[in-house]
């Protein structure tokens, strides 16, 4: 899902961005019939009304029969003139409005991803797709570059950088992107600590981790979804074995 766009003044922007997804991508609109105080003739001018409002999820933010008369007000002004200014309320409007639907959405992914058997389906979809490797713990991987070499151990440290994304391999995960991190390989992730221990200096992979591989039953950080797969590249540069005792 996209955040608002630079936003203009007029409503009929503010209409436009709405048909051309601002919020969500197009979602199907429910059959149903036509509305019985709208003449046949004009049926296909309401027909894109309700397309406007299925495809932006209007029905979703919850909008009480008044809000949604301001918002059509609105529309009429914004056709008609120059329409309502877009202040700083409004603005505030479309950032709860994303805000809803990306509860709305990590709420369904979650469930989807609960029932049984889903995520081994994902993953078996997902090692397909990308022609990755599976191991024994249920970690996709597939080592894309590098050569022979060491490999580091779970005591050892590594610099390394990583780029994640959700399971849609689309949305971004910025809280786990990083630029030449630093940390003991056995204190990551278990998936990214097993996947890290395949890998030789100057390698990089895809990982596909299950949920039991990234943060299973604990806590899951900002902009992840419990229980779904989570896709993430690496690449190692460098690994720190600790000091020997004499």
């Amino acid at each position: 899902m996209s955040h608002p766009r630079p936003l203009l003044v007029s409503m009929t922007h503010l209409a436009m961005l709405i048909l051309f997804g601002s919020f969500a991508s197009a979602a199907p609109a429910a059959a149903a019939p036509p509305a019985a105080n709208v003449p046949e003739a004009l049926q296909p001018y309401a027909a894109v009304g309700s397309s406007l409002a299925a495809s932006s999820r209007l029905g979703e933010v919850g909008w009480n029969d008044e809000q949604i008369e301001a918002f059509l007000a609105g529309v009429r002004a914004g056709i008609r003139g120059p329409g309502y200014p877009l202040d700083d309320r409004a603005k505030a409007l479309f950032a709860s409005m994303s805000q809803r639907l990306k509860a709305i959405d990590a709420e369904r992914r979650a469930k989807e991803f609960a029932q049984p058997g889903r995520v081994e389906a994902f993953m078996k979809e997902a090692c397909t797709k990308f022609r990755l490797q599976r191991t024994d713990s249920g970690l996709g991987y597939g080592i894309m570059e590098g050569g022979a070499g060491i490999r580091p151990s779970p005591e050892d440290t590594v610099v390394f950088s990583m780029s994640a994304t959700a399971e849609d391999t689309e949305t971004e995960i910025p809280v786990l992107t990083r630029e030449k991190m630093r940390a003991r390989v056995g204190d990551l992730m278990p998936g990214l600590a097993e996947g890290l221990q395949m890998m030789t200096l100057g390698s990089k992979a895809m990982l596909v981790l299950p949920p039991a591989l990234s943060f299973g039953e604990g806590s899951w950080p900002e902009g992840t979804v419990r229980g779904t797969p989570i896709f993430v590249i690496v690449g190692l540069h460098e690994i720190i074995s600790p000091p020997v005792d004499p």
